[in-house]
């Protein structure tokens, strides 16, 4: 069983190897993109949500951005996806497809400069509660529920 200090020391080691061997990013460079993104110029004091960010943009600038989905959603993603199709049955969402969602999700949990998690598949249970919340929010407001 891997731990929260292993899963984020693997973590900072994808970043370093990512910024050095792939980008083939100068040092100075790569601080001030933390700089920018998170306020922090060291990798070792970024929390481990901006870690997976951080590992996401430069898996993204190294070209890699095809990422593997799980093959079956789970059930806060399936909730979510229901939502959305709720919403758009009523007409208050125009696009119902998952890349209208993805980018509600994305937007929905950007915090600051970091760009918020590309996929509704891919949220935690804490991200999934917010979005499943202010979704059921917002088919209230409308009357859809």
């Amino acid at each position: 069983m891997t731990t929260v200090s292993t899963w984020r020391t693997n973590l900072i080691r994808k970043a370093k190897t990512l910024q050095k061997r792939v980008l083939v990013m100068p040092d100075e460079d790569y601080r001030f993109m933390l700089e920018d993104r998170y306020k922090q110029s060291s990798t070792a004091d970024l929390t481990m949500e901006q870690l997976q960010d951080l590992v996401t943009h430069l898996d993204v600038m190294a070209g890699n951005s095809a990422k593997q989905r799980p093959s079956r959603p789970d059930a806060q993603a399936q909730k979510i996806w229901a939502l959305w199709q709720a919403l758009h049955e009523a007409g208050v969402v125009r696009d119902p497809s998952e890349a209208a969602i993805n980018a509600y999700v994305k937007r929905m949990t950007r915090r600051g400069k970091a760009s918020g998690v590309e996929s509704y598949r891919w949220l935690n249970h804490y991200q999934a509660s917010g979005i499943i919340e202010a979704l059921k929010k917002w088919s209230q407001r409308v009357g859809v529920v």
